[in-house]
């Protein structure tokens, strides 16, 4: 069975294949850098990445153009135009990829890897087995 999602008030719906948040995890992300901050309202963004054919979104999300960002990549930020949630994100330097948020799903994946974890308070602990980076790695 398919793994389904919603925003807030129900408006938009994500759906990913059968078994993604299980069996997909090495694509499980937790991303600290000062945007994805400001757009969570929390310490970190969420999600899972994902080729654009796998994800199936029902709705129509707003889209709000990140160009502001430390790697100079501009960020499509789709989110909800009636209750404001974050919905998915598309990346100029990976066009066939999404970055869907995970906080719209009932099950919660262990991540595999932080980004800029030169943000990460003191006081959290790190995440065993998760691999951190200061920054965006290199690839």
């Amino acid at each position: 069975m398919a793994s389904s999602g919603q925003c807030l008030c129900g408006q938009i719906s994500v759906t990913l294949p059968q078994g993604t948040l299980n069996d997909k995890t090495e694509n499980v992300l937790m991303c600290r850098c000062n945007n994805c901050r400001q757009v969570a309202g929390s310490l970190f963004t969420y999600n899972i990445v994902l080729p654009k054919t796998d994800v199936k979104i029902q709705g129509e999300p707003k889209a709000y153009e990140d160009k502001n960002t430390v790697s100079g990549n501009v960020l499509l930020r789709r989110f909800c135009p009636n209750c404001g949630s974050r919905i998915y994100g598309t990346n100029s330097k990976y066009p066939d990829k999404v970055v869907v948020s995970l906080g719209l799903f009932d099950q919660s994946p262990k991540p595999s890897v932080q980004l800029y974890c030169k943000n990460r308070p003191e006081w959290e602990k790190q995440i065993d087995g998760c691999k951190d980076f200061e920054a965006m790695p290199t690839q």
